[in-house]
C-alpha cells in the first residue's frame, strides 16, 4: 500500500482509492537559529506574565 498526496503515481498504476490524505512538512534551515527563536519566545513570554504580575503587585500596594 502507497500513501501519496497527489492523484497519481508516475510509473505506477492506481488500483483502488481508499479516501483522501493530507500531510504537512516542516523544514528547518538552521537548528541553532531555530532553538534561539524558541527560547526567545518562551522568555518574551514569562517576561510578561513577570511584568503582568509585578503591575498587579503594584496596583494592590497602591490601594492600601
Amino acid at each position: 500500500m502507497m500513501v501519496t498526496t497527489t492523484e497519481n503515481i508516475p510509473g505506477r498504476k492506481v488500483k483502488e482509492v481508499l479516501g483522501i490524505v493530507f500531510g504537512c512538512c516542516v523544514q528547518m534551515k538552521h537548528i541553532g537559529k531555530d532553538l534561539r527563536e524558541l527560547v526567545e519566545q518562551l522568555l518574551a513570554v514569562k517576561v510578561s506574565h513577570i511584568q503582568n504580575l509585578w503591575r498587579k503587585q503594584d496596583e494592590l500596594l497602591c490601594k492600601e
